[in-house]
């Protein structure tokens, strides 16, 4: 990664939620990369992100990474536990990893945790997850997270670039507010959530930058709104392009 310019952490939603307009992602992300071309150089910058397989029928992460890659010549990044490491190197078609031609792929050691009340073993494949040792409770980065927000990785970090997202991609921003790396969030509405709660159409990641102080948080470097008129309706929020 030290060959690159900058490294970039993409997040979104993934493929229980998807997009609800896949369509407007074009127009999202040409305005994200255009400002990230002129900074570093087209080429010159690397996206990475957590290893999810691109499914033309389904709308999610792996799309957003797959348009950066194949339209706007991105190199990816793919980091992922060792669980997939058969899925990812042996394909069963081309298309599912091809955005991963001439990038490259990191691969971690899988770990899990036990549900208490199920007893379900569960793979950590990101965000902070609570511990208790000796008697004391605190949070730990697991997973993907924590490759990313290693301190030695983490220094790479130019960016994270979040279009919607759940619990990790919260808990991903939640540790670039503690390492003060800067956020380009695109509000982006799910196709699936639970109908009850309207709050979760855009994820657990608008709640959260709903309850921050967007106008005085210094490490959010752009905030884009986007709807089913996206060319028509696009309110550019706060874009710092400095």
């Amino acid at each position: 990664m030290e060959k690159f310019a900058a490294v970039y952490l993409v997040n979104g939603h993934g493929s229980k939620n998807q997009y609800k307009y896949p369509e407007t992602l074009q127009a999202d992300l040409q305005m994200v990369i255009t400002d990230l071309d002129l900074r570093h150089g087209q080429g010159n910058w690397l996206a990475g992100y957590g290893g999810d397989p691109y499914r033309p029928t389904s709308p999610d992460i792996a799309h957003i990474l797959r348009i950066m890659h194949q339209e706007h010549g991105v190199p990816v990044i793919a980091v992922q536990c060792d669980l997939f490491e058969h899925a990812i190197m042996h394909p069963e078609k081309s298309e599912t990893y091809a955005h991963l031609q001439d990038g490259a792929v990191f691969f971690y050691e899988t770990k899990y945790w036990v549900d208490p009340s199920s007893g379900q073993r569960n793979v950590l494949y990101g965000g902070y997850q609570t511990v208790r040792e000796d008697g004391a409770q605190s949070e730990v980065l697991v997973g993907g997270s924590s490759i990313w927000f290693d301190p030695e990785i983490c220094k790479l970090l130019a960016g994270h670039i979040v279009i919607g997202g759940g619990r990790i991609t919260r808990d991903d921003c939640r540790a670039c507010q503690a390492f003060g790396v800067p956020i380009y969030y695109i509000k982006a509405p799910a196709k699936y959530y639970f109908e009850e709660s309207e709050a979760l159409m855009y994820g657990e990641i608008d709640m959260w930058m709903q309850n921050i102080t967007v106008w005085h948080v210094p490490y959010l470097a752009g905030f884009l709104e986007i709807g089913p008129n996206f060319a028509d309706e696009i309110k550019l929020m706060q874009w710092r392009l400095s």
